[in-house]
């Protein structure tokens, strides 16, 4: 079985200035690999560091099949909220999906803010 959903995984250690917007793609298929469409808007949610409790603001925006390519995935990601702070790393985790019949939980992306500086 292959994966539901393929992560671009670290996004790089962003200057505050950098990561005013930061967009994280990735892709959904099915059991096999192909292409396929999520079946429903899930949860996106971000972690801090070790925080157990994440950002779900409206900062958080999701856009499904990207220019009409199914399966391809854009999370866009305002951290001008206060939950975001430099010397951080941070998790996207998308909660709660459908994909080929299936509920997922993945996470799609890591950044951080200068936290490697």
């Amino acid at each position: 079985m292959g994966k539901l959903i393929k992560t671009q995984g670290y996004q790089g250690d962003l200057s505050y200035q950098q990561a005013y917007g930061i967009q994280i793609f990735f892709n959904c298929a099915d059991k096999d690999g192909g292409a396929v469409a999520d079946e429903n808007d899930g949860t996106l949610i971000v972690f801090r560091g070790t925080d157990l409790t994440g950002y779900t603001g409206s900062g958080l925006i999701l856009t499904r099949n990207v220019d009409g390519l199914t399966g391809i995935n854009r999370v866009y990601l305002s951290i001008s909220d206060a939950y975001f702070q430099n010397n951080n790393d941070y998790t996207v985790v998308y909660h709660s999906v459908t994909v080929d019949g299936e509920t997922v939980n993945s996470v799609v992306g890591h950044f951080s803010i200068e936290n490697r500086h």
